[in-house]
């Protein structure tokens, strides 16, 4: 897509879960030296949505194990972006209380970026829905059964 538009883009790899507590910090530092702060200029952020459930991509690859996925469901979560999982209730909840101490940058909040969430499948219906409803996503990216469902409600 940068392509296509001329523009720069930057893939940032960071784990997507911690191994142990001071990873984070440590990552942080390490980020924050450089491909970190290329997150907090960019205009535009392309970012997936997930679902909480076991067709999730954190659920197969081991990141979750059935007790963490259960946890999360029974809290109400719906979906994720960035390992933040997320309800579909109220705004007050918020997607750091949702996972504890799993964190990613922030990247939420800020009207002056664009932040382009791209998923879709039914099974990802409530998470996108949720993600549109906070307006952690200004944009969306899907396919046409997706969109239809979302549309249906």
């Amino acid at each position: 897509m940068a392509r296509k538009l001329d523009a720069s883009f930057y893939n940032i790899w960071a784990p997507a879960i911690a191994q142990n507590e001071d990873a984070p910090r440590c990552q942080v530092r390490a980020l924050d030296q450089g491909s970190a702060h290329i997150g907090v200029r960019a205009d535009i952020i392309m970012i997936s949505i997930g679902e909480a459930a076991k067709t999730a991509s954190l659920f197969r690859m081991g990141y979750l194990s059935s007790t963490d996925l259960q946890r999360l469901i029974g809290k109400g979560a719906v979906g994720d972006i960035l390992c933040r999982y997320f309800d579909a209730r109220d705004r007050s909840s918020t997607m750091k209380s949702m996972t504890r101490d799993r964190d990613s940058h922030e990247v939420f909040g800020d009207e002056r970026k664009l932040i382009i969430g791209v998923g879709g499948g039914s099974a990802k219906v409530d998470a996108i829905r949720a993600a549109l409803l906070k307006k952690y996503i200004n944009v969306l990216i899907t396919d046409e059964g997706t969109a239809a469902e979302l549309l249906r409600d």
